[in-house]
């Protein structure tokens, strides 16, 4: 047997169904925080930004430097492509966090704030940036694993090979 429906019923049934329409948007607007591609995006941002930053680093040596201009010049070569490697994945991961650091560091933005001033220097920015990428690399899986450990094994030849 089933209650028959009066308009009590009827009008009681669609107050709860219009608050619920009126709640449910502010329900879903509810910020709850960075998704998890969103994390990973921001832990991939300093190796994009280091390498970034050491390219720029080693274009602004050429001049001072001649005798290392071609090894500075694979230098400038590798962070470049390590650069756009890591850019593509956080932009994968999150496109809003992509867009602002292509805004805060373009590929070949001239030199760097403080950039080395000698090859020693550069060494030294090297060695952290291989060190930085290894250290997050660690604490990934899958793809994004070897991408910084592959960036950590370049940036460590490039400044043992090319700047030796």
């Amino acid at each position: 047997m089933t209650p028959a429906l009066n308009r009590r019923t009827v009008l009681a049934g669609g107050l709860l169904g219009l608050t619920g329409l009126a709640v449910a948007p502010a329900l879903v607007g509810c910020d709850r925080g960075p998704t998890a591609d969103q994390l990973l995006a921001q832990q991939l941002t300093p190796a994009a930004t280091a390498a970034t930053n050491d390219a720029d680093s080693a274009r602004g040596l050429v001049a001072a430097n001649p005798n290392y201009a071609a090894a500075l010049g694979v230098v400038t070569a590798e962070r470049d492509v390590h650069a756009k490697a890591l850019r593509e994945e956080i932009t994968r991961l999150d496109p809003e966090a992509a867009q602002s650091l292509s805004e805060t560091t373009p590929p070949t933005s001239g030199t760097p704030d403080t950039p080395p001033s000698t090859l020693d220097a550069l060494r030294a920015q090297l060695e952290r940036s291989a060190r930085q990428a290894a250290d997050v690399g660690v604490t990934m899986d899958g793809y994004r694993a070897g991408l910084l450990a592959s960036v950590s094994a370049s940036t460590t030849t490039l400044r043992k090979v090319q700047l030796a």
